[in-house]
C-alpha cells in the first residue's frame, strides 16, 4: 500500500510513499479522505482547479490538504480524485496546479468518519530515499 496509518498519541498520522512528488501529493489527498470519510462510492459530478505557491514542499502539501479540508467541512464538497497535478519549482518557491473532482456533500450518501481540525507540520518532511519519496502527515482531529 502506498500509504499506511500509524500510531499517534492524540491525532491521526499517515506515512506516504511514492516514486514522484506529484504521486506523493495525490496519495496524501486520498489518505486525507480516508481519515475524514467512511469509505464508499464517491461520485465526481464537479471539478475545481487548485493553485498554490509556497516556499517548501511541506508548506505546499499542507496548503493542498487544508483546502480539501476546507471544501469538506465548510463548503460541503467531497473530494474524490485529483488529476493533472503538477508541481513546479524555481526561484526558491514551489507551485502546484491540480484539477480535483468530487461532488456536493450529501449526508444520505456520505458519512463523516471524523472531523479534521487541521493538517499539521508536526513531523512532516518530504524527503527522497533511494527511488522513493516519503512523508509523514499528522491530522489534528
Amino acid at each position: 500500500m502506498p500509504y499506511h496509518f500509524i500510531e499517534h498519541m492524540a491525532d491521526t498520522a499517515v506515512e506516504v510513499e511514492a516514486t514522484t512528488v506529484e504521486d506523493l501529493f495525490s496519495l496524501a489527498c486520498h489518505a486525507w479522505r480516508d481519515v475524514a470519510l467512511e469509505s464508499g462510492d464517491i461520485s465526481s459530478t464537479e471539478w475545481k482547479f487548485l493553485y498554490f505557491k509556497a516556499g517548501s514542499l511541506e508548506e505546499l502539501l499542507v496548503q493542498l490538504l487544508s483546502e480539501l479540508n476546507l471544501l469538506l467541512f465548510t463548503k460541503d464538497w467531497v473530494f474524490n480524485s485529483v488529476d493533472d497535478l503538477k508541481i513546479l519549482s524555481g526561484n526558491s518557491e514551489f507551485k502546484l496546479y491540480a484539477d480535483v473532482y468530487g461532488s456536493p456533500f450529501n449526508p444520505e450518501i456520505y458519512t463523516i468518519k471524523q472531523g479534521i481540525k487541521a493538517i499539521t507540520y508536526h513531523q512532516m518532511k518530504v524527503e527522497k530515499m533511494g527511488d522513493s519519496i516519503f512523508t509523514k502527515i499528522v491530522f489534528d482531529i
